[in-house]
């Protein structure tokens, strides 16, 4: 299993990212930022 974070500052893309990686089986969304500082910490 592939753990992913999503990082970008547009909603729309995360979602879209997010809704593309859903249909993937080996890998999962863990968590979601909307800017750099948020995402590396």
């Amino acid at each position: 299993m592939i753990r992913v974070i999503l990082c970008d500052d547009h909603a729309l893309i995360r979602r879209g990212i997010r809704d593309t990686l859903a249909d993937a089986p080996d890998m999962r969304v863990v968590g979601e930022a909307g800017d750099y500082a948020s995402c590396a910490a």
